[in-house]
């Protein structure tokens, strides 16, 4: 899958998720549960991934308002 077909689907909200020792780059969808289970396209390896958002902090990426 590449970003723009994730894109297509519903992952437009571009993150930074950082804990332990990762730190990658995602797009989420608008109403992922930070506390929850949620899926998320990895924007380096190219490659939807299942998240446990517990174990992350989360930084908004993007363009500036």
């Amino acid at each position: 899958m590449t970003a723009d077909q994730a894109r297509t689907l519903g992952y437009t909200r571009e993150v930074l998720a950082e804990g332990g020792c990762h730190s990658l780059e995602l797009l989420i969808q608008e109403d992922a549960d930070f506390d929850g289970t949620f899926r998320a396209y990895d924007l380096n390896e190219g490659e939807m991934l299942t998240i446990n958002g517990w174990n992350f902090e989360f930084e908004e990426l993007g363009e500036e308002a």
